[in-house]
């Protein structure tokens, strides 16, 4: 899901014939000509720069996050960069190396353990054709989130990656689990609609934060777009959401005397841009959006306040996993036309979903073996030998 795309350039390594190619590519085009060095060079520095003490920030503290909004047991896939860390392995256990990408299913650990360390000595395993199809947690890290791009067409080219690879990790994710993302400022940000729309039939969004520039990879230069931490919610009744947060517009946003495109749940929920939203030259196009940290700002710190407002959301609206495991949806449908309609919830707790699991694991295993080594037959009993009957009976006296 994760292999390197080729419309977002050749990687860190250039080759001799590099000059060459720029030529073939753009002609006499020098202002294209240096607009692909620059996106090259940052990718370069993207590569060879990893994340994984952000990484680890975020990871402790999504899974927080994810155990208070009922989050007990299950499966989880993990996928794109820096699984291990994602899943909640402490660095001693990882094997990795810092920022590899791959993925790995696991079982989430009923007990709630310590922050900082989500999930010692979990057992991972790769994600195959044998791994199961849906998971009561995805969490997905694309790559090149962070990158700064500016030839023509490249940055349209990762958001719609980026929103291939967000469908595709909800249709892994089973109804009434979550998605946990990073993505691209374009991913929200976007005038095109088409992509939020899709991401909007198969997913509610909780909420999202959006990261102060640099979070990622401090201070390394084209590496300082914004990215977005989204969390999305399969629906339990498809195409029936209950109150998510609202992300398909964007607005024109006036910044001095600038104006920049911005989804309107920033508009809406100012509070979960963890900085200042600004805009910055863009010596290739137009004003780039950034987000400029406050003075006192540190990611956890910051992305702690975040997640508990989005938790908060959560519990309001009924979005936590501990909301309906079952709802009627004719009776949803009917609400929608009369608002005092009942909708009946039945409340399962995450480890109940885990029991029947087992059962039916069982079962099946059951009914494996018995494919397996059918039991023989027994043979029919002889028929019963009739008693004679007399012609010419006595009477009964």
């Amino acid at each position: 899901m994760f292999d390197h795309d080729p419309n977002l350039g050749p990687g860190p390594d250039f080759g001799p014939d590099f000059e060459r190619l720029l030529e073939e590519a753009y002609r006499n085009d020098e202002h294209a000509k240096a607009a692909a060095r620059a996106d090259i060079t940052a990718m370069s520095d993207h590569h060879a720069v990893e994340a994984t003490s952000a990484h680890e920030t975020i990871a402790s503290l999504v899974w927080r996050t994810l155990r208070e909004m009922g989050i007990r047991g299950g499966r989880m896939l993990v996928i794109g960069q820096d699984p291990e860390v994602f899943a909640g392995l402490p660095a001693s256990e990882r094997r990795l190396p810092p920022g590899d990408a791959n993925a790995f299913v696991a079982a989430i650990p009923e007990a709630v353990p310590r922050e900082g360390q989500p999930h010692p000595g979990l057992a991972l395993r790769a994600f195959d054709d044998d791994a199961p199809d849906e998971y009561d947690v995805v969490i997905a890290v694309p790559p090149h989130l962070d990158v700064s791009l500016h030839r023509p067409g490249v940055t349209t080219a990762r958001r719609v990656a980026q929103t291939l690879t967000i469908l595709g990790c909800l249709e892994h994710t089973e109804p009434g689990g979550y998605l946990i993302t990073l993505a691209s400022r374009e991913v929200l940000d976007d005038p095109d609609i088409q992509g939020r729309m899709l991401i909007a039939e198969r997913g509610e969004l909780v909420g999202a934060l959006r990261l102060p520039a640099g979070s990622l990879r401090p201070g390394l230069p084209g590496n300082d777009a914004c990215v977005d931490l989204l969390i999305l919610r399969r629906p339990l009744v498809p195409a029936s959401p209950i109150t998510p947060c609202q992300f398909l517009p964007v607005w024109p946003l006036h910044m001095g005397d600038q104006v920049a495109q911005v989804n309107q749940y920033w508009l809406a929920n100012p509070q979960h841009v963890l900085g200042i939203l600004a805009t910055r030259p863009n010596p290739w196009g137009k004003p780039e959006v950034t987000v400029h940290a406050n003075p006192e700002h540190r990611l956890h710190t910051s992305l702690a306040r975040g997640l508990d407002d989005v938790l908060g959301h959560a519990h309001t609206t009924g979005l936590t996993a501990e909301t309906g495991a079952t709802i009627d949806a004719r009776l949803r449908d009917a609400q929608r036309h009369d608002p005092n309609a009942p909708i009946p919830y039945t409340l399962v707790d995450r480890h109940d979903l885990d029991t029947v699991r087992q059962q039916i694991g069982r079962i099946r295993a059951e009914r494996r073996q018995e494919n397996l080594n059918p039991a023989k037959p027994s043979p029919e009993p002889p028929p019963r030998a009739r008693e004679p009957r007399t012609e010419n009976p006595e009477p009964f006296l």
